[in-house]
């Protein structure tokens, strides 16, 4: 898994990606932990991607 922070709203880039065909999950939000979702690529890579 590869991670990166966000320099969007969580929401925005969600959309953006399901509008470009991948599968996103919910974005979570479980302290300490920043909020977060991953997407999962047509090759089964899965990026988390983190507010910053």
């Amino acid at each position: 898994m590869f991670s990166f922070l966000a320099d969007r709203p969580l929401a925005e880039l969600k959309g953006q990606a399901e509008s470009m065909g991948f599968r996103a999950s919910e974005i979570e939000s479980n302290p300490p932990k920043p909020a977060h979702f991953t997407i999962t690529d047509p090759d089964g890579l899965v990026v988390e991607i983190s507010e910053a």
